[in-house]
């Protein structure tokens, strides 16, 4: 039960974020899934401004959760009290803004990232109209298992059999500096990376990989690249 003395509109919206987290959704496969606008679906998950009841009946569909705990919540917050005049609260509002600073480079280049490879690409899925081949990455991506080689597993009466081990991708690549991945045509590698670098410039790894929290990642297609003579 929250404290009573908490402000509802915050309450709602750590709820929100909450089973969006537990349902291991990101925000782009929420708002494919709830036809709500970006910036409507920010203010809401944010506490930002209070939804409307079409917000949030959308948003508890899309994350399975009973909307009536939510609309009480937002009466709630609807009619809270203004803050009076001359409160802490009035008196910042009256300080003068100051201006916000530009995004530095690291910020600009991982939003380009984030942005540049936030589509999956589905060759031949529609041949008549080519931009239905493109998918948002949130909504689209499933998780894809690795088959792991490794030589002399302990144990094994022949020396130096090589042994299979098939893992979750984010399992697999955990505690790992270097990786060669290999697959056939579209077995999923290009979607694999797509995915990285999009969780990497978000901020948004699974718990497996938190070593690679922090990263700066660089796709470098080598169908792209030109050899120097």
């Amino acid at each position: 039960m929250e404290d009573v003395y908490e402000d509802p509109l915050a309450v709602l919206a750590l709820r929100l974020r909450t089973l969006k987290a537990q349902r291991g959704l990101q925000m782009g496969g929420l708002q494919q899934r709830t036809g709500l606008g970006r910036t409507t679906l920010s203010q809401t998950m944010n506490g930002q401004a209070v939804p409307s009841e079409a917000t949030l009946v959308a948003l508890a569909k899309a994350l399975g959760a009973d909307v009536g705990p939510m609309l009480a919540l937002r009466e709630a917050a609807a009619h809270m009290p203004r803050a009076r005049k001359g409160s802490p609260i009035e008196v910042a509002r009256r300080r003068p803004v100051r201006p916000k600073t530009e995004p530095s480079f690291k910020e600009r280049y991982l939003s380009y990232v984030a942005e540049r490879h936030s589509k999956l690409t589905v060759v031949g899925l529609d041949l008549s109209r080519p931009e239905r081949a493109r998918w948002p990455l949130d909504a689209a991506y499933l998780s894809l298992e690795l088959a792991e080689r490794l030589e002399d597993w302990p144990g094994r009466e022949e020396a130096n059999r090589l042994s299979v081990v098939v893992n979750r991708a984010e399992h697999a690549l955990a505690n790992c500096r270097r990786v060669l991945l290999r697959g056939l045509a579209g077995s999923g590698k290009t979607t694999l990376l797509q995915w990285l670098a999009v969780a990497t410039a978000r901020d948004e790894l699974p718990e497996q990989l938190a070593d690679w929290q922090s990263r700066i990642p660089f796709v470098l297609p080598l169908r792209t690249l030109k050899a120097v003579p």
